[in-house]
């Protein structure tokens, strides 16, 4: 873990890392470091953001939205809003099991790269405003994105709870990062929402499943999502 974007200087250690969990709204960041990451992830890292800390991080750079697929332009309503989530059955498992649910939070509007696999939209109008002369929008808030011959990225975007706790960076221990509306406990994983958490043991990255306070419940190999 790092609070610093320096953590990007060292472009050979991201190339041995197993994934990169960007947590960074806004700002402003130098090329070399874009750089440095778009390398790694190109190499086979996995890149792995949620709500704006990844697709809302550096407005000013091209190549990071690019990159990660997305980039956040609106929150109409802002906080608090209610708004349908709603699955998207693809080639991707991450979701399987996972149905329809309403959130609380923030909708994101974004404007997306038309080359995104889409796991899970949300449905635009909710709260009225000068967008809605547009009609009804289904816009992406999960998502996947391969960039370079064998990685993929994957974004949560949009719900801004269950990101307030990560794990140690040493790999030779389970590493935990709760992605899409849930909580990591010290017991395992529970849910305030339909959720998952990335694990990830070594070279070797998984992610779990679970639903609701029953606990984690399914695991599946990261690499065939």
């Amino acid at each position: 873990m790092s609070n610093s974007l320096e953590a990007y200087q060292d472009a050979e250690k991201l190339l041995g890392l197993d994934l990169i969990v960007p947590l960074w709204t806004m700002g402003q960041i130098e090329q070399e470091l874009v750089n440095n990451v778009s390398a790694a992830v190109q190499s086979g890292v996995g890149l792995a953001g949620c709500h704006g800390g990844m697709c809302d991080a550096f407005r000013n750079n091209v190549d990071w939205q690019f990159m990660t697929g997305g980039q956040w332009v609106a929150h109409p309503g802002n906080d608090g809003v209610e708004y349908m989530v709603n699955m998207k059955r693809g080639s991707s498992p991450l979701l399987d099991h996972i149905e329809d649910f309403q959130v609380k939070s923030e909708q994101y509007y974004l404007h997306v790269d038309p080359a995104v696999e889409v796991l899970a939209t949300t449905r635009f109008p909710v709260v009225p405003g000068p967008h809605s002369a547009n009609g009804l929008v289904d816009m992406p808030v999960v998502w996947t994105k391969r960039w370079g011959n064998v990685a993929r990225l994957l974004q949560f975007a949009g719900t801004s709870r269950g990101y307030h706790r990560y794990a140690s960076s040493d790999r030779d221990d389970a590493q935990r990062v709760p992605v899409g509306g849930g909580r990591q406990t010290d017991g395992g994983c529970s849910g305030q929402l339909p959720g998952r958490c990335l694990y990830w043991h070594g070279r070797q990255p998984t992610a779990v499943a679970w639903t609701g306070e029953s606990g984690c419940s399914k695991e599946i190999p990261l690499s065939i999502f």
